[in-house]
C-alpha cells in the first residue's frame, strides 16, 4: 500500500507564509532574532564599558627596590569603580588613595577608585595611584610590564583591562638649566 499523500492548498504551494500584518514569517524570524541578539549585546555592556587606559607608567627600580608605583590615565564612558589589579611582576598589587589636609598628604590602600562617567581619572605622582608590593623583577628602563585592572559596573558586574605599562627612567632635573648668561640662578630667589 503505497502512502497517502494530502494535497497542499493553492495558498500554501510556492508562496511564503505570512504573518497577520502581511510580511513574510522568515523576515519577522529575522528580525526578531536580531532584536534578541542586539539586546544580549547591550546587556553584556559590551559598548558601554570599554574603559580607556591610555599612559601607564612606572619608574625603573634598583636591584634592592622592593616596591613600585604605577600611574596611568583612564576614562569610562559610563560609570564604574576600578575594584582591583594585579600584575605578575609583584607578589601584591593595591590601589592608593592620597588625600590632603591642611599642608599634609595621607596615603592609604583603598578597596576602589571610582570611575565617573566620561570623566578623565588620573592616577598621578602626588595623586591617587597603584602600589606594587614585592616586586618579581627589577623594572628595567624601555621594557614594559603587564598589569590587569578590574573595573566594576553600576550593576556589579567585572571585567579585566589589560594593560601595558612602560618603564621609564627617572627625569632628571639638571640644576643648571636655572642659571643664566651671568651664572646667576634665576626663579630660585638667590
Amino acid at each position: 500500500a503505497r502512502p497517502r499523500r494530502f494535497s497542499r492548498s493553492a495558498r500554501d504551494r510556492g508562496r511564503p507564509t505570512r504573518s497577520s500584518k502581511g510580511y513574510p514569517m522568515n523576515i519577522q524570524r529575522c528580525l526578531a532574532y536580531c532584536l534578541v541578539a542586539a539586546c544580549a549585546f547591550a546587556a553584556a555592556g559590551c559598548d558601554s564599558s570599554h574603559i580607556e587606559a591610555r599612559n601607564a607608567w612606572a619608574r625603573t627600580t634598583g636591584p634592592s627596590q622592593a616596591n613600585a608605583r604605577v600611574f596611568v590615565d583612564l576614562q569610562s564612558p559610563s560609570a564604574g569603580k576600578l575594584v582591583g589589579v594585579s600584575t605578575p611582576s609583584a607578589k601584591v598589587a593595591r590601589l592608593h588613595e592620597v588625600t590632603l589636609t591642611g599642608h599634609v598628604s595621607r596615603e592609604r590602600a583603598v578597596d576602589a577608585l571610582d570611575l565617573p562617567a566620561g570623566e578623565a581619572v588620573q592616577l598621578k605622582p602626588g595623586g591617587d595611584h597603584i602600589v606594587l608590593l614585592g616586586l618579581t623583577q627589577e623594572l628595567v628602563a624601555g621594557q614594559t610590564v603587564p598589569l590587569t585592572l578590574r573595573v566594576m559596573d553600576p550593576a556589579g558586574k567585572t571585567r579585566n583591562v589589560d594593560v601595558k605599562v612602560a618603564i621609564r627612567a627617572p627625569e632628571v632635573h639638571r640644576h643648571d638649566d636655572d642659571i643664566d648668561d651671568d651664572g646667576d640662578h634665576t626663579g630660585h630667589g638667590h
